[in-house]
């Protein structure tokens, strides 16, 4: 069971990173030359704002783990990205004891997981911190939270020590404490994990097809190709439904 899971893992983790370094040299590769521009004073961008979505969860916490395996790949999959700035918080339900530590929901392992997560979105460029979390959460939700150092060499090409670093200084204790204030700011406060806002307003219903509906209706500009097709996690002719299918007939998991 384990093996298949990690066999599964790799083999998603692998097709995630590679579309976006494809998606990465399309774009140099196609871009076009853009001539200078005499300097007239700022010159607006005719791109609408992107909406902010964010996501407080905790990192041992099963309801939390199901929903970012569910949520980040059809996120990135579906370019959603392209015009939603995602932040994670791995904070969820914790809290700030009176000597200044963070007690968490589900212990001190926790506590563990959440600043590691906590550093690898903080340190990793692009997408590879949302990656990481990914990796681990999917760790969590199959039983295998002791194999979580895996996801190192899972994403290939991932150098640890940055990440390492970060935990090991007091940048990492920042980083926790810094979550808990953004956390302990929230109006209405959290009453559950994962705690989801879609510019700044609660989505109380965190299934990926309301998420993506919500965020196409927020969104200002012309509909992207995700909001056009109404199409959520389990649709058939997702990119991840699709993968998940030939996984399985070719016996990956």
């Amino acid at each position: 069971m384990a093996s298949s899971s990690l066999k599964f893992l790799t083999l998603l983790l692998v097709f995630l990173v590679s579309l976006q370094r494809l998606s990465s040299a399309d774009a140099v590769v196609t871009a076009p030359t853009i001539l200078p521009i005499p300097a007239v004073g700022p010159i607006p961008s005719s791109r609408p704002k992107r909406v902010s979505l964010d996501f407080h969860y905790d990192s041992l916490d099963n309801s939390s783990s199901e929903f970012l395996v569910k949520i980040i790949p059809n996120i990135l999959l579906e370019e959603l990205d392209d015009f939603v700035k995602l932040t994670l918080h791995p904070y969820g339900k914790s809290r700030v004891g009176r000597n200044g530590t963070v007690l968490c929901q589900h212990g001190q392992k926790e506590c563990f997981l959440n600043k590691v997560e906590a550093c690898a979105i903080h340190v990793l460029p692009h997408n590879m911190g949302a990656y990481f979390v990914f990796c681990v959460q999917y760790m969590v939700s199959k039983g295998l939270v002791n194999s979580w150092e895996a996801c190192f060499d899972l994403l290939i090409g991932m150098d640890r020590n940055p990440v390492v670093d970060c935990y090991n200084s007091d940048v990492g204790t920042k980083l926790e404490l810094r979550y808990a204030n953004e956390s302990s700011a929230l109006v209405p406060a959290i009453t559950q994990v994962p705690w989801v806002t879609l510019d700044e307003v609660p989505l109380y219903n965190t299934s990926y097809e309301n998420i993506r509906k919500a965020v196409c209706h927020a969104y200002k500009g012309t509909p992207e190709e995700a909001c056009q097709k109404e199409v959520g996690y389990a649709d058939e002719t997702s990119p991840t439904a699709k993968f998940k299918k030939r996984a399985f007939r070719r016996g990956w998991i």
